[in-house]
């Protein structure tokens, strides 16, 4: 078992419309197996949640979009979480939640809420929003705090709050009595969004002010992104934000799905690769895995890491995303060690697992030494017995997928990935557009 937690998104609309947000729907995209879910049913939610729960989840997250647009399913699903004594959680943007709302919550049994804020300032919380929600949101986090329900406030850092977000987590602990705040380094995910990257300098400036501040007032400070701060000095200052990863590792880790059970790798990338209704879970987390950049021994200066495993020097997809936007990554600091022990991504080497492998026609094999010279596109490169018999079976049926091959023919996954890449990088094989799992 991979996974003990669960985000539930149940809707992809939202109040807000935020820049930097990775919600497909903010740009009209609608993936495979999203366009039903605006007619999701509490009856299926549910058979997503007890499917989930006799899989060994925990903790439930109902996220979205914007949750208190889907009241029915949001207050459906707690109450089938609690019934089945597990725990539920809520992310929301508070926007539409009322004292109604709020004491409904509390009445549940709610643990926690965790929301976003984006600056103290009325007018540049609602630019950023695109929406004028910014009364209504105060309004809400008030809601919350007068139910009794503990509130964990995040602000994603960008270029357009940077200078006022140290104002901002005053505001929100002083005027608002937050005590629990966390400020996330936004990721682009387009080349759209690479403007609102902060450098790390100036985010590191900033960490540094508010930890001083918690230290000294008392609240909990975090940040939501896992990444390896602990690569700049002083590493124990750091390392507690090293700790907060989203790295799946067996018997930890979380799974997005949404309300008709439709697996995602991970709530910020935009692909579809199953359901769990229908499919074997464990199989679907194999398949999305967040595998570690470290494939092996850890680097010499990770030895006495006592975060390691959940760190493994940062999230991949992460990494992926950056490499595909042309971006070196922000937050890594290049004389660093364990820098230059980094691997490739192996989320970017699994992914070519699920793409369909094209064939020259013409290929052809001969002997060479000990191997064989394969033939292809008018590129020679030189293969292993092993590797012509698995790009032969690749080879046979162009509908079959490396996936497929790897699981008949026993082969170890990241060495069916390490081939592909070695292949497609001598130009011998083609890989298409990746497959969607609908």
């Amino acid at each position: 078992m991979y996974a003990t937690t669960a985000k539930i998104e149940l809707t992809m609309n939202c109040t807000h419309q935020c820049g930097f947000c990775y919600n497909p729907a903010r740009s009209g995209i609608v993936l495979p197996g999203e366009s039903g879910l605006k007619d999701a049913t509490a009856q299926t939610l549910n058979a997503v949640i007890a499917k989930l729960v006799a899989y060994g989840i925990e903790k439930f997250i109902f996220t979205g979009g914007e949750p208190f647009t889907r009241r029915d399913l949001l207050y459906c699903g707690i109450e089938t979480v609690k019934d089945m004594h597990r725990t539920a959680s809520v992310t929301s943007n508070l926007s539409l939640c009322t004292q109604e709302d709020a004491q409904r919550l509390a009445n549940l049994g709610l643990p926690s809420l965790l929301t976003s804020f984006y600056s103290h300032e009325r007018d540049l919380f609602n630019h950023i929003a695109r929406a004028r929600t910014y009364d209504r949101v105060v309004e809400g986090i008030q809601n919350m705090s007068s139910a009794g329900i503990p509130l964990s406030v995040n602000i994603p850092l960008t270029t357009e709050n940077l200078e006022g977000t140290y104002a901002t987590v005053k505001f929100l602990f002083y005027d608002k009595g937050v005590r629990s705040i966390s400020i996330t380094p936004v990721t682009p995910t387009t080349t759209e969004q690479v403007p609102l990257l902060v450098p790390k300098d100036k985010v590191l400036a900033l960490f540094d002010q508010v930890l001083d501040l918690s230290e000294t007032a008392g609240f909990t400070f975090d940040t939501l992104r896992p990444t390896p701060y602990c690569m700049f000095p002083p590493t124990e200052r750091y390392r507690r934000f090293t700790a907060r990863s989203c790295v799946v590792e067996p018997g930890d880790g979380d799974i997005t799905v949404n309300a008709n059970g439709f697996f995602k790798i991970c709530s910020s990338i935009p692909a579809i690769l199953g359901n769990v209704l229908l499919d074997n879970i464990d199989m679907l987390l194999e398949r999305g895995l967040a595998l570690p950049v470290f494939d092996g021994a850890r680097p010499d200066d990770c030895l006495d890491c006592t975060v390691w495993e959940a760190c493994r020097s940062g999230c991949p997809i992460e990494d992926d995303t950056l490499v595909r936007l042309g971006l070196s990554h922000p937050y890594i600091d290049p004389s660093h060690p364990v820098t230059n022990a980094r691997l490739l991504p192996r989320v970017a080497q699994l992914k070519l697992l699920h793409y369909p492998v094209s064939f020259d026609s013409n290929t052809d094999f001969t002997p060479q030494g000990d191997g064989w010279e394969m033939h292809a596109y008018g590129k020679t490169t030189t293969v292993s017995s092993a590797d012509v018999e698995v790009i032969t079976a690749l080879a046979k049926d162009p509908n079959v997928l490396p996936w497929d091959v790897a699981i008949a023919l026993a082969l170890k996954k990241n060495e069916l990935n390490g081939l592909l890449h070695f292949l497609q990088n001598n130009g011998v094989i083609k890989i298409g557009n990746q497959q969607e799992v609908v």
